[in-house]
């Protein structure tokens, strides 16, 4: 998965620390089907520390399969 985090104006430094500094990420994670593989996407996708993020991206594979997204939209503030 490839998680890339857009952060509130201003709150670059915060909404970036966790990930030393980096916009963009990737983890690697083992999913049995192609099911499971969205739901994890989903649930990584969901932005918790609202009020740095305005959006989340995760771009995800199966087993080599079509890239696909599943992102999550917050509110600055």
């Amino acid at each position: 998965m490839k998680i890339k985090r857009e952060a509130c104006p201003g709150k670059e430094e915060a909404a970036f620390k966790p990930y030393d500094g980096k916009q963009e990420t990737e983890e690697k994670n083992k999913a049995g089907d192609a099911a499971a593989c969205k739901k994890m996407a989903e649930k990584t996708s969901k932005i918790v520390r609202k009020g740095t993020l305005i959006k989340k991206t995760v771009t995800y594979t199966f087993d080599g399969g079509a890239a696909l997204t599943a992102s999550n939209t917050s509110p600055c503030k």
